[in-house]
């Protein structure tokens, strides 16, 4: 999230102090924020709560958080390690120990991951359904660059010709780059590719229907220990879509904090759908 001359959340060891200094580097902005504007930015009609929250009088709630770490734009280790800065201040209030979670911040500033945002304009040109999944391949142990074993690895779903393109597009665009020193295709200096399944276009609606496809697809494919594919029908309110969607960003990231993947040479598709069944009609 932070870049030049913007806060990095790692840098403070309570969360006071870094709201303090997002008010005067807030991500984005030449100048600095007054609570007001953050108030607007995280859907307050009053600076009132904000104030409490910086100068102590209040601890964050699960809302705020959630709200800042969208406007703020946390990366999934970001918003993990300001939950962790409020549930030590929330601990300490009730003066308990500390020591299990100074433990757990110490662990995150070891393994703070430079995340790459994918603009809209990048997304265009890998919005085929295998490129992201090769991308994937690239950091297993036994990947290999042959096209016809990408194939292959990718089910037979694809041709070599479309896992060459994939390559060299990904290369392109700077996502894959060479190691200089073992000439392997690695992450281009970042560990984790963020790009927003929310981009209004044609390529984010093609991108989705084909990941529905493959969903599909799985169904017949693969075993029933293989998969999970659940769904639940509910009756839902639309005023509260925001709700929603914050829910189920906040179990994904924490579905993908949680999940192991070191060492595995398989690659996995995780994904959500929330839509509506009847008209919106009285």
């Amino acid at each position: 999230m932070a870049g030049s001359g913007e806060a990095s959340l790692f840098d403070y060891a309570d969360y006071r102090g870094y709201l303090e200094q997002l008010l005067q580097r807030f991500p984005g902005r030449k100048r600095p924020i007054s609570r007001s504007q953050l108030s607007r930015m995280l859907g307050y009609k009053s600076p009132r709560l904000v104030s409490m929250v910086v100068q102590g009088a209040r601890v964050p709630s699960r809302e705020f958080i959630l709200k800042l770490a969208q406007a703020a734009q946390f990366s999934a280790v970001e918003f993990q390690y300001f939950e962790l800065l409020v549930l030590k201040a929330s601990l300490a209030r009730k003066r308990k120990s500390l020591e299990e979670v100074e433990k757990r911040l110490q662990l995150l500033r070891g393994r703070v991951f430079k995340t790459r945002k994918l603009e809209q304009q990048d997304f265009m040109h890998i919005s085929e359904w295998y490129f992201l999944p090769i991308q994937q391949l690239v950091a297993t142990p036994g990947f290999s660059e042959s096209p016809e074993w990408i194939a292959r690895k990718l089910r037979g779903k694809i041709t070599p010709a479309q896992a060459q393109k994939a390559l060299e597009r990904l290369q392109d665009i700077g996502i894959l780059e060479r190691d200089p020193q073992s000439g392997r295709l690695k992450y281009a200096d970042f560990d984790h590719l963020d790009y927003s399944p929310e981009i209004p276009s044609k390529a984010a609606r093609s991108h989705h229907q084909q990941m529905l496809q493959r969903a599909s697809e799985s169904l017949d494919e693969c075993l029933l220990n293989d998969r999970v594919i659940d769904a639940y029908t509910l009756r839902f309110s639309p005023e509260h879509i925001g709700l929603a969607r914050d829910l189920i960003k906040d179990f994904a990231r924490d579905f993908s904090k949680r999940i192991p993947y070191e060492g595995s040479n398989e690659v996995y598709q995780f994904g959500a759908f929330f839509f509506p069944h009847t008209d919106g009609k009285n």
